[in-house]
């Protein structure tokens, strides 16, 4: 995977992945990490999400589909809006 991407994966049977982590059939989650990567046979890559390159002047109006805790940590609840702006991070990739 290259610097600033992620792949947006899919468990199609209960699994782990590649960190060890239990995932249900149809949870999705980012494998964030830069390199070579190989999905196991039940993981199916459903998208490269390219990253967001925030400045003084952007940044992101996110918006969470359901309840979930965001990659800095933060609970988010379905329908709660924020923004994600340079102080934040450099660079965001939005989330599964």
């Amino acid at each position: 995977m290259l610097p600033n991407n992620a792949l947006l994966l899919s468990a199609a049977i209960d699994t782990t992945d590649s960190d060890g982590e239990a995932r249900k059939a149809g949870s999705s989650w980012l494998h964030r990490k830069t390199g070579f990567f190989m999905p196991k046979a039940e993981i199916q890559v459903v998208d490269i999400r390219k990253g967001y390159v925030l400045t003084d002047q952007t940044a992101l109006h996110l918006r969470a589909l359901t309840d979930f805790t965001d990659f800095y940590g933060n609970k988010r609840l379905a329908g709660e809006e924020w923004l994600v702006d340079k102080s934040v991070n450099d660079v965001h990739i939005i989330d599964a």
